[in-house]
């Protein structure tokens, strides 16, 4: 068992992850609605600590720390099989968050976007044309 140089990183992103962890439990405890009597600091971390994002964030830090301090054998499949599988899913969800936006969205009047359409329309077809030209006569 041998220790990896690249240590620091991982310290690195532990600190970076306990800072944010910090931030969001601060934003939870301002953030709590007024029908909850106990604002106590207590239940807000607990609510915070106990939802499923951190645990999923804690394990996979846990994880990822140990995979990359120390060599166990095999490592790099279990890592190349998760990379993979997770580039799918994000690549499946980037698809998902796009319909939802687009079916979000609606329609606009074209009387709301025609003047500014209009006036790009000119300065691009126009004006820039026309200063190119004035430019290369000089």
């Amino acid at each position: 068992m041998t220790i990896r140089p690249d240590w620091m990183v991982t310290a690195g992103i532990l600190f970076l992850a306990i800072a944010l962890s910090g931030l969001i439990a601060f934003a939870a405890y301002f953030g709590t609605s007024q029908e909850k009597p106990d604002h106590g600091i207590g239940s807000v971390l607990k609510d915070f600590l106990a939802t499923p994002i951190f645990i999923a964030f804690l394990l996979g830090l846990v994880v990822s720390i140990v995979i990359s301090i120390f060599e166990i054998p095999g490592a790099d499949a279990f890592v190349d099989l998760f990379s993979s599988f997770f580039s799918t899913i994000n690549h499946s969800v980037e698809l998902l968050v796009r319909i939802a936006v687009g079916l979000i969205l609606h329609p606009l009047k074209a009387k709301t976007f025609l003047p500014i359409l209009a006036l790009v329309i000119c300065i691009k077809m126009i004006l820039q044309p026309a200063l190119v030209l004035i430019e290369q006569v000089r």
